[in-house]
């Protein structure tokens, strides 16, 4: 029969086996553990930071609202002409009032004055003198005119009818010369014409007399 010394002896020799067996074991479960709980730490935290975000991006939210509730006077005062003084926009009620009645009271003067100088300022018809329209047929008969021509063109001028037989008889021209001088640069402007035409123009056109355009075919 066995001793009972060996029973004790062989369970003496069997539980260090089970302990390293069991060490590895419990090792692992401890560091499964561990990282559940640093995993569950991590979305905690993470949840946790998006709350906060949130919560801060709602009270941030209000400010520029705020600011453009404040910025809305500023574009009202876009709508104000652009031609209003700029040291008076923010002067108070009475300095307001008191430019616009100066300004009015500086335009009121102006316009006066504008007024008053256009009646000073109004022409007047100085009267023609004599030599005046002396000079006046001198110039006239440069252009070939007839006594007719002349004539009509210083009453176009402003010139009285004593004024013109003054200065024609005091010129005494040549109404011969001046149709010869008036059918050459007829001629002269383009091909020559014919006669009997031309003696036309020189009557009715510029006022010749018939014996003065017979002249004048006559020489050419």
């Amino acid at each position: 029969m066995p001793s009972p010394d060996n029973t004790p002896q062989r369970d003496s020799h069997a539980d260090p086996q089970k302990d390293a067996l069991q060490d590895p074991i419990n090792g692992r479960l401890a560091l499964i553990f561990i990282g559940a709980i640093v995993l569950v730490g991590l979305l905690v935290a993470a949840i946790w930071y998006v709350a906060n975000n949130k919560d801060y991006g709602r009270g941030i939210n209000p400010q520029p609202a705020a600011a453009s509730a404040h910025q809305r006077p500023a574009s009202t005062s876009a709508t104000e002409p652009a031609n209003a003084p700029v040291k008076a926009s923010n002067a108070p009620q009475s300095e307001l009032n008191q430019y616009s009645t100066s300004e009015s009271e500086a335009t009121g003067s102006t316009a006066m004055e504008s007024t008053e100088s256009t009646a000073i300022a109004q022409p007047t018809d100085a009267p023609k003198t004599q030599r005046q329209a002396n000079d006046a047929a001198m110039t006239a008969l440069k252009f070939n005119l007839s006594e007719k021509g002349l004539r009509e063109n210083l009453q176009l001028q402003g010139y009285s009818d004593d004024q013109i037989t003054t200065a024609i008889n005091k010129l005494d021209p040549d109404w011969n010369q001046q149709a010869l001088n008036c059918a050459r640069k007829l001629n002269e402007s383009g091909s020559p014409l014919p006669e009997d035409q031309l003696l036309e123009i020189l009557k009715t056109n510029s006022g010749f007399t018939e014996e003065q355009a017979q002249y004048a075919i006559d020489r050419l």
